[in-house]
Parts: C-alpha cells; structure tokens; sequence
C-alpha cells in the first residue's frame, strides 16, 4: 500500500512539476503539490523503513519479563505478576487481528509471525500473548523464573 502511494505522488509530481501537465480532475498549486507529494512519499518511506527493521525482542531476565518491539520501548513483566504461563497455538487474525502490538477479544498480543505462542495471566487479570518460534523454552524458562 505504501509502495502504491509513493508511485501514485511521484507520478503525479513527475507529470506536473517537470512536465508541466496539470495532475488530477482538480490540480493543486505546484507548492501544494510539492509539500503534500514530498509528506506522503517521506511518510511512506518511513513506514517502509520501520516495518523493516521492526523485530520482536524477549527477553527472560534476572528481575522480570522483558518484552520489546525495536525500535520502539520495551515493557518488564515481574516474574510475581505472573498468575500463569502456558504454550499455545493461536489465531493471529481472529483472536488480535493481526500481528504486531495488538489489543484483541483475547488481550494482548505481541507477535510478529506465526501461530505459536505463551500466554500469560497477570494477578490484574490482563492476558498477554507473546509470539515466540521457540514456545516450549521460553514457557520453561518463564515458568523457572517463577518458581525461584
């Protein structure tokens, strides 16, 4: 989609800006073109940019449960919080709507490909899924943690 948006607006600021033909059924100004065009395709490139380097970190650490989407804030998860761990398969469409940082029917989810997953049961109540291609370590490894 974003690739599409970026083709579009450069089209467009190609066909009027070096060629002189007026984009569209009603034509901005050259300037308007130029800052709206440059906004979108600079938005579009960052978007792009960030979905590559996106990458899911968990980490099982001394103090809690360290959870980040880079480059973005990570979140600690206190190993006395956890009611309950457990491995599971999920449905990322129906159940979060997606992978990402998703709030769904079945709470939280932080995923970034797959069906695989730990779910967790904080004492507030709140469930939290953590997609994980490693589920059964990361379950014992929590679950360890837990018990110490």
């Amino acid at each position: 989609m974003m690739l599409v948006m970026v083709g579009v607006f450069g089209y467009g600021m190609i066909e009027q800006l070096i060629f002189g033909q007026r984009w569209g059924d009603r034509p901005v100004s050259d300037g308007v073109l130029l800052f709206t065009g440059s906004a979108v395709m600079l938005f579009s490139v960052g978007m792009i940019y960030l979905f590559y380097v996106l990458k899911l970190i968990t980490e099982v650490r001394e103090e809690g449960l360290y959870i980040r989407f880079y480059p973005l804030r990570g979140k600690l998860i206190p190993y006395q919080s956890i009611q309950s761990c457990e491995a599971r398969i999920y449905k990322p469409l129906s159940e979060y709507g997606g992978w990402g940082i998703k709030y769904g029917r079945s709470g939280w989810a932080y995923n970034i490909i797959g069906n695989r997953g730990v779910q967790l049961v904080l004492d507030s109540g709140k469930h939290i899924l953590i997609g994980s291609q490693r589920v059964e370590e990361l379950e014992q490894a929590i679950n360890l943690k837990r018990s110490n």
